[in-house]
Parts: structure tokens; C-alpha cells; sequence
């Protein structure tokens, strides 16, 4: 109910909103049966309404955002840059894409499901590139990344610790994405010091690596 008001208020927040609900919540309900888990993965963002996901409505917000508060000088111009105008190319052969397979005896239903992602991207573009307008704000979203990616990755031990005598085991601890995320960080932690830049952001980034690996 308050993210409503909170993106209409300071849309520059629109960014983090986005990265930590990508970073800490899980695509997919408990399927482990372990306490720990229903921290993140029992929110559900990217499942249920029925086939729709709050996750949509997030993105459609930001939209409507983008839109009413353009050209009051809260959010920048739309850049006329070659990323943007791949995005739009992009989005171009998505919308192809759906024509020939609804046209050819696909269902619009799943179609739809499946361009999900390239519609994700579009919007996260569109609202960081209108948004993240100084370093401030840049780094508020490298802060984001680092404490929600450490907390992923104290929860996959804790995880870890509560199933490994399982037998079976289960498959996984987290969702596949959680490696990428987790490459991701370690990444960041070596641009940080290869970059030379120092300060709390750095400190708190190494000190969370070991965990992360």
C-alpha cells in the first residue's frame, strides 16, 4: 500500500526498489520446508494473482510514474542513446516475435509470460536512466546491492546448515539466479579496489566477500 506513495513522492527510488526485490525475494514459493527460507521466497512478488505477479504491477506503476511526472523536472528526458534505441529495437522484435507465434496457433496467454522479461528490462532502462542522475544515487544502488546480496548469502548458509543431513538432499538452497547474483557482487568488491575507491561501501563489500564465496 505505501509503495504506491513512496514512487510518487521520490521516484528516484524507483531503482533500489527494483534491484532489492530482484536481490531478496525469490521467483518461486518455498519449496524446501525450511523455516529460514519463508523470510524471502513466502513474498509474493513474482507469483500468484492468478497468472499475473505483483512483480507487473510494479513495473506498470513505474510506468504510469514515468509518465504523469515527466517534464517536472523530477525525473530527466528519456536519453536518445544507441542503448535505447537497441532497447526499442529490441522491444520491436518481441512484439514480431508475438505476432507470428499467436499468428501460427500460439496462445496469447503464454506469449505474454514469455516477453515478461524483455518488458522487465525495458522498464528497468527507462526508470534508472531517468532517475540515477548523480553519483549519490549511483552508489545508493551499489548499497543495495551489497546488503542484499549479503544477506542472500548468510541465508543460503543458514540454509545449507538446516538441510545438509536431509536425506535426500534437496536440489538447491536458492534459486539458480542466486549464482549470478553472487558472481555479480564478487565482481563488484574487485572493480572497488581495481578503481581505487575507497570508503564504507568497499569495507562493508570485502568484509561480506568470504561469506558471498
Amino acid at each position: 500500500v505505501a509503495l504506491p506513495v513512496l514512487l510518487w513522492r521520490r521516484p528516484y527510488l524507483a531503482p533500489a526498489v527494483v534491484l532489492g526485490g530482484a536481490l531478496l525475494i525469490e521467483q518461486f514459493p518455498d519449496s524446501l520446508g525450511v523455516s529460514s527460507q519463508h523470510i524471502t521466497s513466502s513474498i509474493p512478488l513474482f507469483h500468484g494473482l492468478g497468472g499475473f505477479r505483483p512483480s507487473d504491477l510494479v513495473a506498470l506503476l513505474m510506468l504510469i510514474v514515468y509518465v504523469a511526472r515527466s517534464g517536472t523536472g523530477v525525473l530527466a528526458p528519456a536519453p536518445l542513446s544507441t542503448v535505447s534505441r537497441a532497447i526499442v529495437a529490441l522491444l520491436c522484435a518481441v512484439a514480431v516475435g508475438v505476432v507470428v507465434g499467436v499468428g501460427s496457433g500460439g496462445t496469447l496467454r503464454i506469449a505474454l509470460t514469455e516477453i515478461r522479461p524483455y518488458l522487465y528490462v525495458a522498464t528497468a532502462y527507462l526508470i534508472a536512466s531517468t532517475t540515477i542522475l548523480n553519483r549519490r544515487r549511483a552508489r545508493a544502488l551499489l548499497w543495495t546491492c551489497v546488503v542484499a546480496t549479503g544477506f542472500k548469502a548468510f541465508q543460503a548458509l543458514f540454509i545449507f546448515i538446516s538441510v545438509r543431513r536431509l536425506n535426500p538432499r534437496p536440489e538447491a538452497v536458492l534459486g539458480h539466479e542466486e549464482s549470478l547474483f553472487f558472481a555479480t557482487f564478487i565482481s563488484l568488491v574487485m572493480a572497488l579496489w581495481l578503481f581505487d575507491v575507497p570508503g564504507r561501501l568497499r569495507t562493508t563489500a570485502t568484509a561480506l566477500a568470504p561469506v558471498v564465496v
